[in-house]
């Protein structure tokens, strides 16, 4: 017998992508904010935050409109992308392969991190982690790879609680780092990363130049750094 999953479900679990079930969703401040139209049924499906607030009696379920003014829109862009897409779309359209391409990869993808976390989207977040494993097994042209820059390790640690697996992804992905890298870098990296990378180094430093996190994902896979998806 095939383990295919069935398709057929009760008409009372269908989708509904009537017009009249769309939401609005109003990013940033003006005169850079952008307004984007979301399926219920999809947004809902997906994110808890608008799931929890679809159901209770909010002014935003009255009037379908979501405001978050405080929030970058190329984020939620990237965000709302995935909802529909199943993909991550922060890749440079050039393929450039240079410090800035990684630097702000790996920003981006830290704030969509956070901002997954805040919707309640472990499957996005998970999607997030496994996109951060893949841009640090990727080179430049001369062959290096790259670390997350201690901004994008700000954004992480700002928007994140102890317990995220992502901190502990950045941890372990910094113990490749030699000490007068460290050493540098310490004072503008959050006291809670140090912390943490102290943990990970904690028994032996990666001599040979490969980080705990490479280590971790060759032997076990990525399930150290992944939520269980309720």
């Amino acid at each position: 017998m095939s383990s295919r999953k069935l398709t057929r479900v009760t008409k009372d679990k269908a989708m509904s992508l009537d017009i009249s079930t769309m939401l609005t969703v109003a990013i940033g401040q003006a005169p850079n904010h952008k307004h984007f139209l979301a399926h219920q049924g999809i947004i809902c499906a997906r994110s808890a935050y608008f799931r929890r607030a679809m159901t209770l009696n909010t002014t935003e379920r009255q009037q379908r409109l979501f405001k978050f003014p405080d929030h970058d829109p190329e984020v939620f862009a990237i965000y709302f992308n995935f909802v529909y897409t199943n993909t991550i779309a922060t890749i440079q359209s050039d393929a450039r392969k240079d410090d800035f391409a990684f630097g702000e990869e790996y920003t981006l993808l830290s704030k969509l991190y956070v901002l997954a976390g805040k919707l309640g989207d472990i499957a996005a977040k998970n999607a997030t982690v496994e996109a951060i494993l893949a841009v640090n097994n990727e080179r430049d042209s001369k062959g290096f790879a790259y670390l997350p820059s201690a901004g994008a390790i700000k954004i992480l640690y700002s928007g994140t609680p102890k317990t995220s697996r992502a901190r502990l992804l950045y941890a372990d992905m910094w113990t490749s780092c030699n000490e007068d890298k460290l050493a540098a870098a310490r004072e503008n990296l959050p006291p809670d990363f140090v912390w943490d990378l102290a943990l990970a180094l904690r028994g032996e430093r990666m001599d040979d130049g490969v980080s705990l996190a490479r280590k971790a994902v060759k032997e076990d896979g990525v399930g150290r750094y992944l939520e269980e998806v309720q």
